[in-house]
């Protein structure tokens, strides 16, 4: 649900992100992947930080590599089939490391615009 407050932490697949997690955040909207599916939320995050991509994970999005990016949210959908975050309670996430945004108006977004960056783990309620 829209304002949820959640926190990621690291689950797996990228060391490097470890460090950078856990991270407390809003959900701020529901958005679907026009290549991966429904149910994706977009999460504000309450201390946004500097992540150098070095060319692993997976974005389309034309940057020389190594790059920074400030990340300023997440997108996360639950990796377990059948499962949902709505469902309130601890899930596993694909975590996408957000930039930019995008626009209020926009409901489908390219998951290949973002770096894939870890899996993680969702909890709900924390602050």
């Amino acid at each position: 649900m829209n304002g949820e407050r959640i926190v990621v932490e690291y689950g797996d697949q990228n060391d490097e992100m470890e460090r950078f997690l856990p991270r407390s955040g809003t959900i701020v909207r529901w958005l679907r992947a026009k290549n991966w599916g429904t149910d994706w939320c977009l999460v504000k995050l309450d201390q946004p930080f500097d992540y150098k991509i070095n060319g692993k994970g997976f974005i389309k999005r034309a940057l020389p590599t190594p790059t920074e990016i400030h990340v300023t949210h997440f997108f996360i959908k639950s990796r377990w089939v059948g499962e949902s975050i709505e469902a309130r309670h601890e899930t596993s996430v694909f975590v996408l490391l957000v930039d930019q945004p995008p626009p209020e108006e926009q409901e489908v977004f390219d998951s290949e615009d973002f770096y894939h960056a870890c899996w993680g783990m969702v909890k709900y309620g924390e602050k």
